[in-house]
């Protein structure tokens, strides 16, 4: 093994040295074939541009086809809310997120309510502080 140390700073691209003692039982130099798929953890070339991806080609059945029209429609197979059928459903949909807005709203002046009061909390404190120091030295006069 300390004979092939020598030979680390000579290894190419791709290829290592496989050391396994004991399972394997072996000491050799292996080389790896490159990523013949998209490689994300290449360092890319200076001058080398982005490789172009071909467009999907999805084939459905003529009920797949019907379900997804009548989805995107809103009709009985649709998956979510915003697929819900004609203005009624959006204006559901709006006056949901006015409420949120609202209450959110709401729950930001009840916040700085809060911090208000607590500042004019810890100014008074301060006040009576100052009061009481002025009592005791009036009355150990």
């Amino acid at each position: 093994m300390r004979s092939r140390l020598g030979e680390l700073a000579g290894l190419e691209q791709g290829e290592f040295f496989c050391w396994s003692p004991s399972w394997l039982r072996t000491f050799k130099r292996v080389r790896v074939l490159p990523k013949w798929t998209f490689d994300a953890l290449r360092t890319p070339v200076i001058g080398e541009g982005v490789p172009a991806l071909e467009p999907m080609k999805v084939r459905l059945t003529g009920d797949e086809l019907e379900a997804l029209r009548s989805a995107a429609a809103g009709g009985p197979g649709r998956r979510s809310a915003s697929a819900s059928a004609g203005p009624k459903g959006l204006e559901a949909l709006e006056e949901e997120r006015r409420r949120r807005q609202s209450a959110e709203s709401g729950w930001r002046q009840a916040q700085q309510e809060t911090a208000r009061l607590r500042r004019e909390l810890e100014q008074q404190g301060q006040a009576l502080l100052g009061l009481q120091a002025a009592l005791e030295s009036l009355l150990k006069c």
